[in-house]
């Protein structure tokens, strides 16, 4: 276990450090705790028998939230294996995945191809999340597909020197794919399969 210093620390860095950490592992316990409610829901109201989410108020809320979350455990990873720098609590889109791989390399975390399907997943997962927040959900907006034209999917590693671009079709595939209920179980694998990898790694020991 890494442990880290907080000596040399003035009072304010100190409590920047301090709500940096109760705020990042708080909202993650309230999250599970909810997440945990929407997937009993699902199950009880027999929502998985839906045809689409216009109908299945729990897994949309499910999708939501499960998203967000898994967005925030990412940054959390990535905060956490880097000496809890406060700037990783920001990181966007493409720099999250890439610094999640780098790091995950760094460590030794996983073998090189079950990173990148462990990559796949989360490119998946967190174009989700920018539709369900930013380009609509299920029904995608003309203004959103407009700007898959200019946007890069994450790098796979830092080395990388070609970006890729995302396409409107594999756009199209993902958001059609999460507005069937009826791939509850599924995508709910890939949500517990990156949030196990956000689990790995050293701990932190943090003295005050």
């Amino acid at each position: 276990m890494k442990e880290i210093s907080t000596v040399g620390m003035n009072g304010v860095e100190k409590q920047k450090l301090l709500g940096n950490l109760l705020g990042s592992v708080g909202n993650e316990n309230i999250r599970g705790h909810h997440i945990k409610y929407f997937e009993e829901k699902i199950v009880s109201e027999n929502e998985e028998s839906c045809n689409d989410v216009a109908t299945a108020p729990n897994y949309y809320a499910w999708l939501c939230l499960i998203s967000e979350h898994v967005f925030w455990l990412m940054r959390h990873f990535c905060f956490r294996q880097d000496d809890l720098s406060g700037d990783d609590l920001s990181l966007q889109y493409n720099d999250i995945v890439t610094a999640f791989c780098d790091k995950c390399r760094e460590l030794n975390l996983f073998l090189e191809n079950d990173l990148k399907e462990l990559y796949g997943l989360m490119v998946k997962v967190l174009y989700l999340r920018h539709a369900l927040v930013h380009n609509g959900f299920p029904n995608l907006l003309p203004a959103g597909c407009e700007t898959l034209q200019v946007r890069n999917m994450p790098f796979f590693s830092k080395t990388q020197n070609s970006p890729l671009k995302f396409t409107e079709d594999e756009a199209r595939e993902i958001v059609s794919w999460y507005s069937k209920p009826g791939n509850f179980r599924r995508a709910k694998e890939d949500f517990r399969r990156i949030t196990n990898a956000t689990c790995k790694g050293p701990g932190l020991s943090v003295g005050f």
